[in-house]
């Protein structure tokens, strides 16, 4: 049992999305407080303004006022913009494939969005809407990854992109117009 968590625990370790956090671990920490508190604040107000005034709180009424749906869809295409800007997306199939599941799930958002503007307050559209808000804040946790942090692009991602242009331009069974 020990080596079964011990593998898990490596290879968690070794992953390209604990790695990328590790790279700038605060960064990370203030990206993911200020988005579940100011991304959500149409959520945490209410609950809040209820508790204070000593009123009955119905989470299923602040589900349908539209803020986590809205905060869902802004989140996703944050995570999408990352995603599409790094130059492995071409490459990628499983970016691709993320990218059109995120797109998937950004539909549903937006046609539970439209049912919530339209005042229809049914439990499966709370659940749909809650539900969509949670699986929308791990996917957006996980195209963190492909943020860029730095303003100005480091060295080694030039040398690394000019290497992999080299090696590529080398696989081209063509003979080198120069030569």
């Amino acid at each position: 049992m020990k080596t079964f968590f011990s593998r898990i625990y490596s290879s968690f370790v070794t992953c390209d999305w604990y790695q990328s956090i590790k790279k700038n671990k605060w960064f990370f920490v203030t990206w993911f407080a200020l988005t579940l508190i100011l991304g959500l604040i149409g959520v945490w107000l209410p609950i809040i303004n209820d508790l204070s005034n000593e009123n009955q709180v119905i989470i299923g009424k602040i589900l349908i006022n539209g803020s986590l749906s809205t905060y869902s869809i802004v989140i996703l295409i944050d995570g999408v913009i990352n995603v599409i800007s790094t130059p492995k997306f071409k490459k990628s199939n499983f970016l691709i494939a993320l990218i059109v599941i995120t797109f998937l799930i950004l539909i549903f958002n937006i046609f539970f969005y439209t049912k919530i503007i339209d005042k229809v307050e049914t439990r499966f559209i709370k659940y749909m809407t809650f539900c969509l808000g949670l699986i929308s804040t791990f996917i957006a946790i996980y195209m963190y990854k492909y943020k860029k942090i730095d303003p100005e692009e480091g060295a080694d991602a030039v040398i690394d992109y000019d290497n992999e242009r080299v090696i590529e331009s080398s696989k081209n069974e063509t003979e080198n117009p120069i030569l």
